[in-house]
């Protein structure tokens, strides 16, 4: 079965199908567009033809692909227009059309809320395995990629919580590894593909 029509609620998208999902964290024009973007990752728009690599085999096995926005609308420090405010939260243009069919989770900050994921998981507490595996892709991985993936972990433990680390990216390389060794530490499986 294809992908059901976006803006379904996570918990109504979630019940199509129980093997696979991709998450992208964060690839929005903010994140990755090295000249306009006001929290831009140096070399985050390099990440872009691995993950639409990415997509395309999910999408080839009828997976799930969910992207998160992140809505950062509250900074005090940001003295940008509105335009250019949503403008830094749209998903960076090599991706939008890949990303149209699927489902975005907006949050605040740092991660997802684990409301709709709990109502999620407790529907389906009688499954030992329900999700086989969920991989992680995006930006940064020290900030949103750690915190999103210790939200999926805590909401599905029984699933392999995979973080694609040749498509994470963080400002600070130290930073970046020590983020993927605290995720390797909390029984997630930290891979490059």
């Amino acid at each position: 079965m294809g992908a059901p029509e976006y803006g379904r609620s996570l918990l109504n998208y979630l019940k199509y199908r129980d093997d696979f999902m991709l998450f992208i964290i964060d690839m929005q024009n903010d994140f990755v567009d090295p000249k306009r973007g006001s929290m831009a990752v140096k070399g985050a728009e390099m990440l872009i033809p691995g993950i639409l690599e990415r997509i395309k085999i999910y999408e080839e096995k009828g997976d799930l692909i969910f992207y998160t926005l992140n809505i950062h609308d509250m900074v005090p420090e940001d003295m940008r227009s509105k335009e250019e405010i949503k403008w830094g939260q749209a998903i960076y243009p090599l991706l939008k059309e890949n990303l149209k069919k699927h489902h975005a989770l907006e949050k605040k900050y740092h991660a997802i809320s684990p409301l709709e994921f709990e109502a999620f998981r407790q529907k389906c507490a009688d499954k030992t395995q329900y999700i086989k595996e969920i991989e992680l892709v995006g930006v940064e991985t020290n900030v949103c990629v750690l915190a999103n993936a210790v939200v999926i972990k805590n909401m599905f433990p029984t699933s392999d919580v995979i973080i694609n680390s040749s498509l994470c990216l963080s400002s600070d390389p130290d930073l970046h590894k020590k983020a993927l060794d605290i995720m390797a530490g909390m029984k997630m499986k930290v891979r490059s593909y």
